[in-house]
């Protein structure tokens, strides 16, 4: 497989993966603002007027994208690879990725916790005086709805950008990527549940029945 990541002139065909996301421990993914309870509250999205607790997808594709770096670290076309799948912002080299996370929103109604913490000094390596904190996290065994969609990819071809996205997804689903912050501390840890794994082929597309295929049988995860 040539790798161009300005591919999309053309349609070859969309994947879209659709299941769900599990936080297997405490999942504190911050909002970047202080509230009267908390230090660093967890970000929160409106649906249909009440404010919910939320995974981003630019969040989990942010994560997902430094642990397939780490994966390929030592491949020849690493960045080839990475940049056709997430894109690159750079000024230099400005390329839109294949792969499009959605936001992941809750599947229930969502319990939040507290974790507390201390700041530890960065030269005497020892807990700082006074400097207590308070994370609001979301409880474990929260279930949010996953979906990813990739444009031209077919993760029945065995090319290396199918692979890397099979092994990524697979470890996703073994619960080995952790999201968010203090993941040092085991917060974060998550598990995929893959439902359902559909294809729109360009000949689909070419006869006008734009019909969705289901092949989650023909992909081993």
């Amino acid at each position: 497989m040539t790798i161009r990541p300005d591919d999309f002139d053309k349609f070859e065909c969309r994947t879209v993966i659709k299941g769900s996301i599990t936080n297997k421990t405490q999942l504190h993914i911050g909002s970047g603002t202080k509230a009267e309870k908390y230090d660093n509250p967890i970000i929160r999205t409106s649906i249909r007027g009440e404010s919910v607790p939320y995974i981003p997808g630019s969040s989990l594709k942010g994560v997902i994208r430094g642990y397939t770096e780490r994966l390929i670290e030592d491949h020849s076309d690493k960045q080839l690879i990475i940049n056709y799948i997430f894109g690159n912002s750079d000024d230099s080299l400005r390329v839109k990725g294949h792969a499009s996370f959605s936001d992941c929103l809750p599947l229930q109604p969502v319990m939040t916790e507290t974790k507390p913490g201390v700041a530890i000094d960065a030269i005497t390596g020892a807990a700082s005086h006074g400097m207590k904190y308070e994370l609001e996290t979301i409880a474990p065994s929260t279930q949010f709805s996953f979906q990813l969609v990739l444009e031209n990819i077919d993760l029945r071809e065995e090319t290396i950008i199918s692979k890397v996205l099979k092994l990524v997804l697979r470890e996703l689903s073994r619960g080995n990527i952790a999201i968010g912050g203090k993941t040092s501390a085991g917060l974060g840890v998550v598990h995929l549940d893959v439902e359902r794994i559909e294809v729109l082929t360009k000949e689909s597309v070419r006869s006008l029945e734009l019909q969705y295929r289901d092949i989650t049988s023909e992909i081993q995860l």
